[in-house]
């Protein structure tokens, strides 16, 4: 059955907030697509209006090409009639059930034939790792098994739709990247639509078939995790998805008779474009400036301000008078703080943006 979600004109107000503002998007059947943005983006109140746990003021949801809300047709399917499943962030275990009673529970509740659950609650736990842990409670398993519990539950109901409410920002660092693995090989196997809210850019993107920045109620860019990362639609992405910190610099530009003259950071390059009319800022990640210990031609001097070392890559804050930069190097070379350093573009990889409004900026 395909779940395929269509929405279109989504609007929800809480008061004089607009939590969303006129959202149209398509999750494609059998995506993994991951909501993405800031603490009151949005995202979350997607996903229950997706599920039925809030009604939207405008706008129209269909899943599988069934509509479940219509504000104009006065449509409203309730959560338990939409075949879909939920993970939230707290797990929502039943404390005084075991972790057989927890997944079978949502299975009777559906009328499955009583002779048929636990041959699927025995797959899911074997599917996840679990068997074993059949007779135990909630308070007796690590965060890391409360969480496949949830994930048990969704799996042995069955529905056409996943929705997974930041799923494992509860869990370590450690378990946080185990769980993303088992989440990723599990959409793999089975294929099932799967809405995953997150403000974990590194979460974003490791997992998602498309990720969805959202900022103020409104879409700012769908994509996959590449073109998210190498080519932010706007600055507002541009910065958002920055591991560290992406260097936003400002661009001096100056017309030629067969093109311009483009200074970042008194890095200059000629370009085959007429002048733009408007200010430019240019968005350079740190794995993108080449730095070295000696001079290079055409290359711009700088001085280490700051070392970070990061394991199998070291960070480099530099400047020069008033601009910073800061460069990712992943060679084993012991470059110290005040050291003199020079520095270069890899000219193909700069995103260059409006500054007043944060519209991309064609210049290459």
């Amino acid at each position: 059955m395909s779940a395929e979600i269509t929405i279109t004109g989504l609007t929800k107000n809480y008061g004089r907030m607009k939590a969303l503002d006129d959202i149209t998007i398509t999750f494609r059947d059998g995506e993994f697509l991951v909501l993405l943005g800031p603490s009151g983006c949005g995202k979350t109140t997607l996903l229950r209006c997706i599920a039925g746990l809030e009604t939207p003021d405008a706008g129209e949801i269909r899943i599988g090409g069934e509509i479940v809300f219509s504000a104009d047709q006065h449509i409203f399917t309730p959560p338990g009639k939409r075949n879909l499943g939920m993970v939230f962030q707290s797990y929502a275990l039943w404390p005084h059930m075991t972790v057989y009673d927890n997944i079978g529970f949502g299975l009777n509740l559906q009328s499955i034939p009583r002779q048929e659950i636990p041959a699927r609650i025995t797959s899911v736990l074997k599917d996840l790792a679990m068997t074993g842990l059949e007779n135990r409670y909630p308070s007796e398993l690590s965060g890391g098994q409360q969480q496949r519990v949830a994930v048990a539950r969704l799996l042995a109901a069955r529905p056409q739709l996943f929705l997974m409410d930041e799923p494992l920002s509860n869990l370590d660092a450690r378990l946080r990247v185990d769980m993303r693995a088992e989440l990723k090989r599990l959409h793999h196997d089975i294929k099932v639509t799967t809405v995953y809210v997150t403000h974990d850019q590194t979460e974003a993107l490791t997992m998602a078939d498309r990720v969805v920045i959202m900022r103020d109620g409104r879409i700012m860019q769908a994509g996959s995790p590449h073109e998210i990362y190498a080519r932010p639609a706007n600055l507002f992405t541009a910065e958002f998805i920055a591991m560290p910190q992406i260097n936003i610099l400002p661009v001096v530009l100056e017309q030629l008779d067969d093109g311009i003259s483009c200074i970042i950071a008194d890095y200059q390059v000629r370009m085959q474009r007429q002048l733009p009319e408007c200010k430019v800022l240019a968005a350079v990640r740190p794995e993108n400036i080449r730095i070295h210990p000696a001079a290079v031609p055409g290359a711009v001097e700088f001085k280490i301000y700051s070392v970070l070392p990061a394991g199998p890559e070291t960070f480099y804050d530099l400047k020069r008078d008033t601009t910073r930069l800061m460069v990712r190097d992943v060679n084993a070379r012991n470059l110290e703080m005040d050291q003199t350093v020079w520095i270069e573009f890899d000219i193909g990889t700069i995103n260059y943006y409006d500054e007043e409004n944060g519209e991309p900026v064609l210049l290459e």
